[in-house]
């Protein structure tokens, strides 16, 4: 004798919404990409459009290949001035330079100095190191970047407001009270900020890892 046997309910289908939702989420990272190495490319090639159209005339040949001559031209000077400049011969003659001509020009040791500091090689970068500052007691922190730190024990951060992490308030505070997450990434913090806090588990776990094994029981 068969026994009836229910059969197995068929999985419900998703609504039409939820699809658009999943779709344009898998979609818009790459599309964002793709817009954004479109701007840079434009923005690029507008900028050495005049070196684009001197090879255009002189090679006879189309936009598209003069654009990567230029960019592969310029790319090559550079490498070469950064050689010479790391020598001592190049050195010397740099700072003289700078010292004697460039140094009386209005607004160019600001300049200078504002992008040695973001791409020196000597020393870690600025925003190189994620950290939580412990503002009010081991128990309240808040997401920062370490942007330098002193002789005198104080370390400068920055920390930025989500969603815009370019926005932010910088704090000069006593080593003791920041909390340096070496294990955490830069981008993954970047990535909180943006979220208003959304995926920071990891860095609340890393921050506060002695206070909450302490309280582990207690409910």
């Amino acid at each position: 004798m068969n026994e009836n046997k229910p059969l197995p309910e068929l999985e419900q289908p998703k609504p039409i919404r939820d699809n658009i939702i999943i779709g344009l989420v898998a979609l818009l990272p790459i599309t964002i990409l793709v817009f954004f190495f479109r701007w840079l490319y434009l923005t690029t090639t507008e900028l050495i459009s005049p070196l684009t159209q001197l090879v255009v005339g002189w090679l006879s040949v189309g936009a598209w290949f003069a654009d990567i001559f230029v960019l592969a031209v310029l790319i090559a000077f550079l490498f070469c001035v950064g050689l010479l400049v790391r020598t001592r011969l190049g050195a010397f003659f740099g700072e003289l330079i700078g010292r004697y001509l460039l140094a009386k020009l209005p607004g160019y040791r600001l300049v200078k100095e504002t992008i040695a500091q973001f791409i020196r090689t000597d020393k870690a970068s600025p925003f190189s190191k994620v950290a939580v500052v412990k503002f009010y007691g081991e128990d309240v922190g808040a997401t920062a970047f370490v942007t330098a730190e002193h002789e005198n024990g104080y370390v400068t951060v920055f920390v930025p407001t989500g969603p815009n992490p370019t926005s932010g308030l910088m704090f000069h505070v006593p080593a003791h009270r920041v909390v340096v997450l070496s294990d955490i990434p830069v981008d993954m913090a970047m990535r909180t900020v943006i979220g208003c806090g959304v995926g920071a588990q990891p860095i609340v776990n890393a921050a506060f890892a002695p206070i909450i094994t302490g309280q582990s029981g207690k409910v």
